[in-house]
């Protein structure tokens, strides 16, 4: 196996127009104007921003910022320790929620777990399980197979609590209490899940109105299934809040408004996802499960690094935070390709006349995925929101 390096430096993501604005000037003036009423104002009702801000909450009671003394009755630290119980019960852990809800988590383990998590043995996990999603819109044959890899011949009438450890699976209910086909889903489930059927719902671990959805990412939804399989939660979290502080600075509002203008000034309506790392390739499906619950009228397309003019949102993921194994012949002729295939990209997408932004991260971990969850969140919220009601979506911002 590759090595992780040592923890690298929180250093800033930066964010740059990828070709000339379509807005009026004073379009960045109002974007930072939104920006400031939304972060001193609160949520004002709307579930994303209350799931972004809800992240100092986090942070605070579980003792970033006091005393650890009372950190045991904070909802991150409970959070963490069923996701640790959970881990302890059981090989396999199925989240079964709706897509939007899903996108988040699916995203996170993409970019910040061991890139082949579900293909280690338990041992080099670390203990911890693999991680199935399922939404309820499956088709039969999909949950068939589930069966089949839950139920093998021959041990379709042993429970859960017969099994060996390895044999093991527990099952999450995201979000919501349960629909109709989430109930049915979990009857079916029922031999291969028994006493291991955990509703997140019931931990109230969440600002409210924020328990699904793309906002959940950072709520009890993503941060579950991040510590299950091993990611550093309270550093994404620092990073989310890092960036949220830096928005707050008389000086540092220019990554949120430098974003929000450039997407939300290219009158074409459809929004385009870029990416140069498969570990980011989960954004596109996020982002768009993000645009429709902001009550966006943009529509999404992932295309790939030639992707044609139109509005994109291009994210370049900065330097590898794994060392390539040991025999490898040019480690740094390997880096630099990945650079320079980033930069060719880049390049082509402003010469074929593309607007939007380039978010550069300085590389993929943790905080920089935390910080981009929260540039992301908020210049949605900035883009579709109205100066006299801070982060509520769908009321427009002038020149946005």
């Amino acid at each position: 196996m590759s090595v992780l390096r040592p923890r690298p430096p929180d250093d800033p993501l930066a964010v740059e127009s990828l070709g000339p604005a379509d807005g009026p000037p004073a379009a960045s003036d109002v974007a930072a104007a939104v920006l400031a009423a939304l972060l001193k104002g609160g949520s004002g009702g709307d579930p994303l921003t209350a799931a972004l801000l809800d992240v100092d909450t986090l942070l605070t009671e579980y003792g970033i910022t006091r005393s650890h003394a009372r950190r045991r009755e904070s909802r991150l630290f409970a959070i963490l320790a069923t996701a640790r119980a959970i881990a302890a019960a059981a090989d396999r852990v199925i989240l079964l929620g709706d897509r939007a809800t899903l996108a988040g988590p699916r995203l996170l383990l993409a970019s910040c777990a061991h890139p082949w998590h579900d293909h280690l043995a338990r041992g080099d996990r670390g203990g911890r399980p693999r991680l199935i999603f399922v939404a309820p819109h499956h088709d039969p044959d999909a949950i068939g197979g589930l069966l089949d890899l839950l139920l093998p011949p021959g041990q379709g009438s042993a429970t859960g609590h017969d099994r060996d450890l390895l044999d093991r699976t527990a099952l999450i209910v995201v979000g919501e209490p349960a629909t109709a086909p989430t109930t049915d889903i979990v009857h079916v489930l029922g031999p291969a899940v028994e006493g291991r059927v955990f509703h997140t719902h019931s931990w109230a671990t969440d600002a409210p109105g924020c328990g699904s959805g793309p906002g959940s990412v950072l709520g009890t939804a993503g941060l579950i299934a991040a510590a299950l399989a091993g990611i550093d939660v309270v550093r994404l979290l620092v990073g989310a809040a890092a960036l949220v502080a830096r928005s707050r600075a008389p000086d540092g509002a220019a990554p949120v408004t430098t974003l929000a203008t450039a997407l939300g000034g290219a009158p074409p309506p459809v929004r385009r996802v870029v990416t140069w790392a498969a570990a980011l390739d989960p954004l596109a499906d996020w982002y768009g499960h993000l645009l429709t619950a902001a009550a966006h009228p943009a529509g999404l397309l992932h295309c790939g690094a030639t992707g044609n003019a139109g509005s994109c949102l291009a994210v370049s993921g900065g330097e590898p935070r794994r060392d390539l194994p040991r025999g490898s012949a040019t480690p740094e002729g390997w880096h630099a390709a990945a650079a320079a295939d980033t930069a060719s990209g880049i390049d082509h997408l402003r010469t074929a006349g593309a607007t939007g932004a380039v978010v550069r991260l300085p590389r993929i971990d943790e905080h920089a995925i935390g910080q981009l969850l929260a540039l992301v969140l908020l210049a949605t919220v900035v883009e579709r929101g109205d100066a006299g009601s801070p982060g509520r979506c769908g009321g427009g911002v002038p020149g946005l």
